[in-house]
């Protein structure tokens, strides 16, 4: 079985099988319900994009129990191959992500951003923490550990940021990873984290919640989405998925407050060219 990390959580309403994390092992999928996507961990918290990550054994009860003990296998099985949209209604599920989904669709509609908990606004900065900079690497030495080739951002407004550094993640394939994570500095957003998923080369599928579409990245439905938490603190993103990637734009500012940080992350997702 491949090996598979921990992402950070991001919230509902969409779905990927099978993908990976980083901070345990294990074989997990998407799924994405709230305003974002819907991932499966393997603790069954929601992400702040609405994902959760589920491992393939790992047992799955709504509160309702709809999908207690439902193998990722069998979830696999019930979506399509590639990137489809559904109702949340429609998504192999428990009632509790899709209420959890209703709930962040209804505030993003109502007020501009979704309720978080804390730790569902820090996807960035969680990255960059001292304890975890063993795990940061040059881009050069992440890209080379890729099965597929990350897209190439030379001629896009990114090189207006400084690169940071970049974090491989994902399924791995004969040495080699599926995923991967670029942080550049900009001096209008701070850091943002592009977070590029290889899903085909894992065998994953991508299922979102129609929804929570309310935006388009170069002609493909994208979900843009503002976490807030009760403190204040926030993360805009915005993720979209090809016929072979899954994409998503993270950035710790509100963007129900100020309108040029969703054009700023929205005009960085479109420069990003399709492949």
């Amino acid at each position: 079985m491949p090996l598979r990390h921990y992402h950070r959580k991001l919230g509902a309403g969409f779905v990927t099988l099978p993908q990976m994390t980083g901070r345990r092992f294990g074989m997990p999928f998407i799924l994405s319900p709230p305003t974002l996507a819907l991932r499966f961990r393997q603790n069954n918290g929601p992400t702040p994009s609405g994902d959760y990550q589920p491992s393939r054994s790992l047992s799955m009860a709504g509160s309702d129990g709809s999908l207690a003990g439902l193998p990722g296998e069998m979830m696999l099985e019930m979506m399509e191959e590639g990137v489809s949209i559904v109702s949340y209604e429609d998504q192999p599920i428990p009632q509790l992500f899709k209420d959890m989904t209703k709930k962040a669709v209804e505030e993003m509609e109502e007020r501009g951003y979704a309720s978080a908990e804390e730790s569902e606004v820090r996807e960035v900065n969680y990255a960059l923490e001292p304890h975890l900079k063993h795990l940061m690497l040059s881009y050069e030495d992440a890209a080379n550990q890729l099965v597929i080739e990350p897209v190439n951002l030379e001629d896009t407004p990114f090189k207006e940021g400084e690169l940071i550094g970049a974090r491989i993640s994902g399924s791995y394939q004969d040495g080699k990873w599926t995923n991967i994570s670029r942080f550049y500095k900009f001096d209008d957003l701070g850091v943002v984290k592009f977070f590029e998923n290889d899903y085909v080369t894992s065998k994953g599928r991508v299922q979102k919640a129609k929804e929570l579409i309310n935006e388009e990245v170069n002609g493909v439905p994208a979900i843009y989405r503002v976490n807030v938490s009760k403190s204040g603190a926030a993360l805009t993103l915005v993720s979209w998925a090809t016929d072979s990637k899954d994409y998503k734009l993270y950035v710790e500012k509100n963007g129900a407050k100020d309108e040029s940080v969703k054009q700023r992350l929205l005009e960085l997702a479109r420069s990003i060219p399709v492949e």
